[in-house]
């Protein structure tokens, strides 16, 4: 009960490491399969979201843990395909060679369909609306996280957060470039790293504004 939410914000975390932000600067690099293993990685999150629930021992709790599991392994169905399509498109499973592939032009104009199958998935892997059944504070208090306060609350929102960072930023990676863009700084490096961040904000941005203009409408009987 203790354990878990210190331990769930570090699985998505471990994921951005393989998140190329110029071709030098790669935390790691997986010999040449950061694709498959961020998404092993990421995979991997459900699991102490799930455990979390259940060890608080609650009804509502235990009610989103179940609605969490179910809902990640939807999400991560759609996901994957549409990841492995832009593998398939770039002949490699290398995050940087995806970047590189894009040089001439972002995967999101010829896969804009799986583009948009991807963030959606997005949504619903970070819990966002309107995929938000498993915090649902109209049913179920605030979900999993119903039994924590204090630090510990923090630590689960972190998770929530931190894993809406991953999975834009492969989305950025995949989609939009990664770190190509005009040079903005004297150095190509200081450059890169913040073509790829100005991304994320986008992405990040859009996401936390469909929560904002679309709020979770209350269930009456």
């Amino acid at each position: 009960f203790y354990a878990l939410p210190v331990i769930s914000p570090l699985i998505p975390a471990l994921a951005i490491t393989l998140i190329p932000f110029s071709p030098e600067w790669v935390m790691f690099r997986a010999g040449g399969l950061g694709l498959p293993l961020f998404l092993a990685i990421a995979s991997i999150t459900p699991v102490p979201i799930f455990l979390i629930g259940w060890a608080s021992n609650n009804k509502f709790t235990l009610i989103s843990c179940l609605r969490t599991a179910y809902l990640f392994i939807s999400a991560e169905i759609p996901l994957f395909l549409s990841a492995v399509s832009v593998a398939a498109l770039a002949g490699t499973f290398d995050l940087v060679e995806i970047v590189e592939a894009q040089a001439e032009m972002w995967f999101i104009v010829p896969q804009i369909i799986g583009f948009i199958v991807f963030f959606v998935g997005i949504l619903a892997e970070s819990e966002r609306v309107p995929f938000d059944i498993p915090v649902a504070e109209q049913e179920i208090v605030l979900g999993w996280r119903t039994e924590f306060t204090g630090i510990l609350f923090g630590l689960t929102m972190m998770t929530e957060y931190v894993s809406l960072c991953a999975w834009s930023l492969l989305l950025v990676t995949l989609y939009l470039g990664g770190y190509q863009g005009p040079m903005i700084f004297g150095s190509p490096l200081a450059s890169q790293i913040a073509w790829v961040l100005i991304k994320l904000g986008v992405v990040v941005a859009i996401i936390i504004l469909l929560r904002t203009v679309f709020p979770r409408l209350r269930i009456d009987p």
